[in-house]
Parts: C-alpha cells; structure tokens; sequence
C-alpha cells in the first residue's frame, strides 16, 4: 500500500473486544474491516484497516484502524501479524498480502480469538488504488472483503479510503466510508473512519483516529509507532476505548514490525 514494497511482519496487541462480542471493534476482524461486528461483524472491518499497511513511515498502517489509500508496492509482500486485548479476549492475527499486478493488493488474514470459547476467523480482502496519493496531494482506494467464521458468520464489506498530504507528507489525514453486511440477520451498517498522523521525527509517528465499524458508540485510539531498526524494525503501541468512555470496550495494543524486501519475479 505503500512505495517501498517491503514485506512486513507485525506482532501486536491491537484489536479491541467488548463485552457483547456484537459491540466490539473491528480491526482485522472486521479490519479490513474495522472496529467489529457481529461476531465475525466486527472483525470484518479489522481486516481493512490491516490490509492497507504497506508504508512504514509515511503511510498508516499498524496499528492504525483507519485505512489509507495505499497498496503494497508492485510484486512486494508484507506479512503482518499481532496480539490484541481488551477485558475478555486475546486475539493473536497474522495477514500476509501482496501486489503480483502492480495495482491489485490481495490479502488473506487468520486469527484466532480466545475468550470463554476459542474460536476461528479467515479474511480475503482485494484492494486497488484508484488515485495514487502524492505529496501535498491526494489519493483514493478501494477495499473488497469477506470473513468467515467458526460461528458460521459469513461477512462482506466493502471500504473506500481517501488519503490527503499535508507539508510534505510530514501530516497525513486518513478518512474512510464503508459498508459492512453481517451474516448474522442484523442490518447492513455503513462504517467510517477519520485518522491523522502525524510524522513526528524521522523515526516516530504519532496517531489519534475515531471509528465507527460496529453497532453502537464510535471508537477513538491513540496510537505511537517507532522505526527501532529504520526499514527494518518497527515497535508501536495504543490505547482505545468507545467515545463514552465505556469500561468494557476499552482495548490496548503492542506491536512488532520485521520489514524485509521480499521482490516477487
């Protein structure tokens, strides 16, 4: 998602989870999907957000929920993967995805949730740009997503992230629009996301974003990202909660990103 193609591995503690599974956040759950759904709801919108990390520095990504309006550079692979926790749930996710066309990213996602009951998710998600981002300007994408599940949740979604530079790429600002249909009989639920990110030194990127990807009150997430290894080794952290303040929803993550360029023939 992002220009330097390289392929990545995340190891973080990210998504939230609340205390009605149908309330929770999604990220990869829903990250390309979002904060969650139902079940498997929210994790669909999880899993667009995940999918568009590509860029280590100057694009969202880990551990952002917002997406942004980057793919992974043309036949470049990343491969995240990360632990998330809230007050009833451990989610440990791994997301390799790739670019073999130049401007089709596919990605798939596995997690595995552990909470009174273990439980499976899988997420294929294709994303393409529609208008690459440059600095001081703008760009769009687009996501296409389906998650399914142990509880035989069988979720589509679809996200349009839009990107916009600022100072030379030194302030992004991230906002989404989505929608997500939950097999589950609930009704379909237009998701959103707005994120800025700011480049705070050469290594350090700080982030604040609120989303909407599930029923209820919207999420915020303060988020800080640091290139230990630059273009190698990324650590990163975040707090969030629902906009209310909720006990329940309240979630926190720590990630590790390995980077290495990975060229596909």
């Amino acid at each position: 998602m992002i220009p330097a193609g390289p392929f990545r591995i995340f190891f973080f503690v990210d998504f939230s989870r609340l205390v009605d599974p149908g309330e929770r956040p999604f990220r990869l759950r829903g990250r390309p999907l979002a904060p969650a759904f139902s079940q498997a709801s929210a994790f669909s919108v999880m899993v667009a957000a995940v999918l568009s990390l590509a860029c280590v520095s100057a694009f969202a990504g880990r551990p952002l929920t917002t997406d942004d309006a980057t793919i992974t550079d043309d036949r470049h692979c990343q491969l995240e993967s990360w632990m998330q926790r809230d007050a009833e749930t451990t989610e440990y996710w791994a997301a390799p995805a790739c670019n073999f066309t130049g401007n089709l990213e596919w990605m798939l996602g596995a997690a595995r949730m552990d909470d009174d009951v273990a439980r499976n998710l899988a997420v294929v998600q294709a994303k393409t740009v529609l208008k690459p981002l440059q600095p001081g300007g703008w760009g769009a994408a687009i996501a296409f997503g389906r998650q399914s599940g142990d509880a035989d949740a069988d979720d589509l979604y679809v996200n349009l992230p839009v990107s916009f530079s600022y100072d030379d790429d030194r302030l992004l600002v991230h906002v989404n629009a989505g929608w997500l249909h939950a097999d589950d009989g609930a009704d379909d639920l237009a998701t959103w996301g707005l994120a800025a990110q700011w480049h705070w030194t050469d290594r350090t990127d700080l982030a604040a974003e609120t989303f909407r990807q599930n029923v209820g009150k919207p999420y915020y997430q303060l988020s800080i990202s640091h290139q230990w290894i630059p273009g190698r080794v990324q650590v990163d952290g975040s707090y969030g909660n629902r906009l209310d303040g909720h006990d329940g929803a309240r979630f926190f993550s720590v990630g590790l990103v390995l980077f290495t360029d990975m060229i596909i023939p």
